[in-house]
C-alpha cells in the first residue's frame, strides 16, 4: 500500500481540501477519487448547486503530481423544474 494525496481544487483554482488515501496503485486511487467526487456532487446538488467543476490533483507520497482528474456536473433546468414527472415509469 502507498500513500497518495489528493488536492481538491475549485473552479477558481483554489485548493478547498486535501485528502490522504492508502491505496495499492493509481487505479485504486482513481476509483476512490470518483467515489469522493460522487459524494461531493450529491451534497452540492442538495444545497441547490446546478453546475459544479472541480479538479482532483493526485500526488504520490513524495508530493509529485501524477495526474489531474476534472469533474464536471450539471443539472438540467428541466429536471429542476419538473416535480410532477414520472419516476421509474410510475406516474
Amino acid at each position: 500500500m502507498s500513500t497518495f494525496y489528493v488536492h481538491i481544487v475549485d473552479d477558481d483554482g483554489r485548493a478547498v481540501d486535501t485528502l490522504g488515501y492508502e491505496a495499492a496503485d493509481v487505479g485504486d486511487i482513481i476509483r476512490m477519487v470518483r467515489e469522493t467526487a460522487a459524494e461531493i456532487i450529491l451534497l452540492e446538488v442538495a444545497t441547490g448547486v446546478t453546475s459544479l467543476h472541480l479538479e482532483f490533483h493526485i500526488e504520490d507520497d513524495q508530493h509529485r503530481e501524477l495526474l489531474i482528474l476534472p469533474v464536471d456536473a450539471r443539472i438540467p433546468a428541466s429536471a429542476e423544474q419538473d416535480d410532477h414527472r414520472p419516476r421509474n415509469g410510475i406516474a
